[in-house]
């Protein structure tokens, strides 16, 4: 599976929505989404972070990650009147600190299963397991799903160090983020599954209690998981996404 970021832009359009995924995750992720906000005249750009889609993963930290989203809003700002910010999972929590620099004009952040407390379950660990050591035609369609939207490989026990590094500074961000939630004004919206297996449903309503200044709503999804949404519930964020949108505008 490719994995590259994209940009589709209309010309006349005024708000460009930019997509960032999650740890090991990929711009696939959000095609059900992009493809529907472009045919309603809506630019958009999905992000592929520093070290994912490539051999350069262990080489990354926040740092380059949180560079590497505040250089793409810049390349949007003075062309677009609204940027809004759509983050899966810590691509969530790297958009919501984004916003909070006056400079980038973002006008509402939306969170897709993003973390303000982890957990891991044992199904969740087995699913892992299965991507790692099972052939690809052994998925069900949740494995494939998400084999296809995993932009790493690890092909050495070395690299495991650096993921370790990685974590503790993805747990450092969560810490950092709840204490700057009040500071957050602009509207968000917080998408989260019940059946999550990595995400805490708990983090929604954390998010929501944290943004007290902050025009919220909290969608709560009841069959999808961590990055697999069911089809059904896909319809219900690009209906709550556009109208997030549209009420901005």
């Amino acid at each position: 599976m490719q994995h590259t970021p994209y940009l589709k832009e209309h010309k006349n359009s005024d708000t460009i929505v930019i997509f960032t995924h999650g740890y090991f995750g990929s711009p696939n992720q959000f095609d059900f989404l992009t493809d529907t906000l472009y045919k309603a005249s809506i630019s958009v750009a999905a992000l592929l972070l520093p070290g994912h889609g490539n051999d350069n993963f262990r080489k990354n930290r926040l740092k380059n990650w949180e560079a590497y989203v505040q250089s793409e809003i810049d390349k949007h700002s003075n062309k677009y009147k609204n940027i809004i910010l759509v983050g899966h999972s810590i691509g969530g929590l790297l958009s919501l600190n984004a916003s909070l620099k006056k400079e980038n004009n973002v006008k509402g952040v939306v969170l897709l299963a993003t973390p303000m407390c982890v957990r891991f379950p044992l199904k969740g660990l087995i699913n892992s397991v299965k991507i790692l050591l099972l052939p690809s035609k052994y998925d069900n369609e949740i494995r494939k799903r998400y084999r296809n939207g995993n932009s790493i490989t690890f092909v050495s026990i070395f690299h495991y160090p650096h993921v370790l590094l990685q974590l503790f500074e993805i747990n450092k961000l969560m810490t950092k983020t709840k204490s700057l939630l009040p500071s957050i004004a602009i509207p968000v919206l917080i998408v989260h599954s019940e059946k999550d297996e990595t995400v805490s449903k708990k983090s929604g309503i954390r998010f929501f209690d944290g943004l007290i200044n902050s025009d919220r709503k909290l969608i709560n999804l009841k069959d999808s998981v961590h990055a697999f949404y069911e089809l059904t519930e896909q319809e219900i964020i690009k209906k709550e996404l556009i109208n997030f949108i549209n009420k901005i505008n």
